[in-house]
């Protein structure tokens, strides 16, 4: 009696699902282009009880980043 209920609500739910193979091949960007940096000092890294957070981006808009401290 409940899954009757809810059939209509799996319904509508199916029918808004965004699927992959719906999205044209055309559409998406061609990554192949964009600048790569093959550098091999990204990342979080540990020296003399400093740690160093390097990122990289062709063209960054902006960078924030989140330090929690546990315990």
């Amino acid at each position: 009696m409940k899954l009757l209920r809810l059939l209509p609500v799996l319904v509508l739910l199916n029918a808004c699902a965004v699927r992959p193979a719906t999205i044209a091949p055309s559409t998406l960007p061609d990554f192949s282009s964009y600048p790569v940096y093959y550098g091999p000092d990204l990342g979080l890294t540990f020296q003399a009880g400093r740690a160093t957070l390097r990122v990289w981006a062709p063209r960054p808009k902006r960078c924030t980043s989140s330090f929690i401290q546990t315990g």
